[in-house]
């Protein structure tokens, strides 16, 4: 699937050319962000690794706000395979319970996830990377992290019920890399 920068948002092409996003935004309510093509520096040797990321939005009471996100990586080794994977955290709240559902797919870059049933959990022990997921209780976030590569992805849910008294700032936080591999 290729995809296309437009005035109107991103427009995304399967094989044959044809427009796929409306499938995909009737699934995911609204688009909001797109970042690409990272260099990621892991024990200062520099990595060409694509990276999607998409943020989208459900709508409660007329009002919109962030309520997941897709992430597809690759990992181009130098001497090796490529490792690919994406994955979907989506999270709503009420009253303090939470509820999140993830889905993932091994070995593909895609940019959105609406069925995967596999384990993203990656180890690369002798360069130090893996992905850590889950639920950070004392920081009351989800997380997505790739350990080595800096990459850090966060979402704190909207509460439905608490709305405005809600204690925390839900949202969500990408953390990329900034250094520079010599």
């Amino acid at each position: 699937m290729g995809a296309r920068d437009s005035l109107h948002g991103i427009k995304y092409f399967d094989a044959t050319g044809n427009i796929v996003i409306a499938k995909i935004i009737k699934q995911m309510k609204t688009l909001r962000r797109f970042l690409q093509a990272h260099t990621l520096c892991v024990h200062g040797i520099s990595w060409p690794t694509p990276l999607l990321f998409f943020a989208f939005n459900s709508k409660d009471r007329g009002k919109f706000y962030v309520s997941g996100f897709d992430v597809a990586l690759a990992l181009h080794y130098t001497n090796g395979p490529t490792v690919e994977f994406s994955y979907r955290q989506v999270a709503t709240a009420k009253n303090n319970i939470n509820t999140a559902s993830t889905t993932g797919k091994r070995d593909a870059f895609i940019p959105f996830v609406p069925n995967g049933t596999d384990d993203v959990s990656y180890t690369d022990a002798a360069n130090g990377v893996y992905i850590d997921k889950g639920w950070d209780n004392q920081n009351n976030r989800y997380f997505f992290t790739v350990v080595g590569c800096s990459v850090t992805i966060t979402l704190v849910p909207y509460d439905s019920a608490l709305r405005g008294l809600q204690k925390q700032v839900p949202g969500l936080s990408v953390s990329l890399p900034q250094q520079q591999c010599e």
